[in-house]
C-alpha cells in the first residue's frame, strides 16, 4: 500500500511541472529554476489597448491600467500572469462597444538591449486569445 502511495506521489510530481513545459509557450515561470533565469531580470513595459465599434468603424483607443490597478498587479501583467491578463483582457471586453482587447510589451534584457514587442489579444465576440510575437 506504501508502495502505491509514493509511486502516484512521485507520478504527480513529475507530471505537474510537465504539463508546464510541454503546454503552450508562456512566460511564467512557475517551474522554472529562477535563480538562473535571466527572465526575471528583463525590464518590461506594458501597454494597453482595445478596439472599439464607432459610426461602423473600428477605433483602437489607449487605455490606461494606473488607475484600475494596484502597481503590484501592474508587475504581473508585466510578466504575463495568465490568470491576471486573462481576467484583464475580458475586463476590457465587457466595455460598451469593445471589438477586441490588447495588452502589448516591451521589455528590455539585462544587457539594455531591446527585445521584440509582443502581445495577447482578446477577441471579444468569440472569447477566443491570440499570442502576438514579433
Amino acid at each position: 500500500m506504501v508502495n502505491v502511495f509514493v509511486l502516484c506521489f512521485l507520478v504527480f510530481q513529475i507530471v505537474v511541472p510537465m504539463t508546464y513545459y510541454l503546454g503552450t509557450p508562456t512566460i511564467d515561470e512557475r517551474f522554472s529554476w529562477r535563480m538562473f533565469s535571466s527572465v526575471i531580470l528583463q525590464i518590461c513595459e506594458i501597454s494597453s489597448f482595445e478596439t472599439r465599434l464607432r459610426s461602423d468603424k473600428r477605433v483602437v483607443i489607449r487605455t490606461s491600467l494606473s488607475p484600475d490597478y494596484h502597481p503590484g498587479w501592474i508587475r504581473l501583467l508585466q510578466r504575463y500572469n495568465p490568470k491576471l491578463v486573462q481576467a484583464t483582457l475580458q475586463r476590457q471586453c465587457e466595455r460598451p462597444g469593445a471589438v477586441s482587447a490588447h495588452l502589448m510589451r516591451q521589455c528590455q534584457s539585462p544587457g539594455s538591449n531591446a527585445l521584440p514587442e509582443d502581445g495577447i489579444t482578446r477577441d471579444c465576440a468569440s472569447g477566443q486569445t491570440y499570442i502576438l510575437r514579433n
